[in-house]
């Protein structure tokens, strides 16, 4: 609950300073269930090792700024979308679904 939050104040690393709430475990829990954070950076995080990158961290922060993960699933409700490129099947079963009935015009 919001009563249990206490202010924080933490330092950035660049000498400033940024109020934060402390959040309960299930604050935490729910925040990331919500805007599916954890399969997101599994999905960067994969990808970064199946390309082997020298450099891991760049490697993650491009994946989700090419895959706009960044926007917490767009501002106008559009969904985000993958591309077939982006995902790495190699060695796994498969599984496409296509709806043949939607109208194309």
């Amino acid at each position: 609950s919001t009563s249990s939050r206490r202010a924080r104040t933490t330092g950035t690393g660049c000498g400033s300073t940024e109020r934060r709430m402390a959040l309960s475990a299930q604050e935490v829990a729910d925040y990331l269930k919500k805007h599916d954070i954890e399969r997101i950076i599994s999905d960067a995080v994969l990808d970064a090792v199946t390309a082997q990158s020298s450099s891991p961290l760049l490697h993650i922060a491009e994946y989700l700024k090419e895959h706009d993960m960044g926007a917490g699933g767009g501002a106008g409700g559009e969904l985000n979308k993958r591309l077939l490129r982006s995902v790495s099947v190699a060695g796994k079963r498969v599984l496409i679904r296509c709806d043949f009935n939607v109208p194309q015009d």
